[in-house]
């Protein structure tokens, strides 16, 4: 089963714009490996925090200062990179958001439930 992320980026007009990858996963010598079949490549992380959005929620659309990648933990939002492009994100879906001074997204929490995201500021 394939790890899929949801990326938002600048596209080469400047337009912020959503595209997919799929986490890379590889073997090795780490200790885990002996229960886990597989991992991905590293990355530094400064910090993480839980972040709790309440029903009705709807952001400014702004840009990202901080790399960032965030899992959906409970509750859906709705993460629109221009007029024409949106997805819905859900438990379990991850998320990531480069630092970009043009790529504006607009988030919106989706029905009567709170959101809760997991987010890791990377370097």
């Amino acid at each position: 089963m394939d790890l899929k992320i949801l990326n938002l980026f600048s596209s080469e007009t400047g337009q912020p714009k959503l595209s997919e990858s799929v986490v890379e996963f590889r073997s090795g010598d780490h200790p885990l490996q002996r229960y886990a079949g597989k991992m991905s490549t590293a990355e530094a992380c400064k910090r993480f925090m839980f972040v709790a959005l309440p029903p009705g929620f709807k952001g400014s659309n702004r840009v990202i200062d901080l790399e960032q990648v965030a899992v959906c933990l409970a509750g859906q939002l709705r993460i629109a990179a221009d007029g024409e492009q949106a997805r819905d994100i859900a438990p379990g879906d991850v998320f990531r958001l480069p630092q970009d001074q043009t790529s504006k997204h607009l988030l919106t929490v989706i029905g009567e439930t709170e959101v809760q995201l997991l987010v890791l500021q990377l370097d």
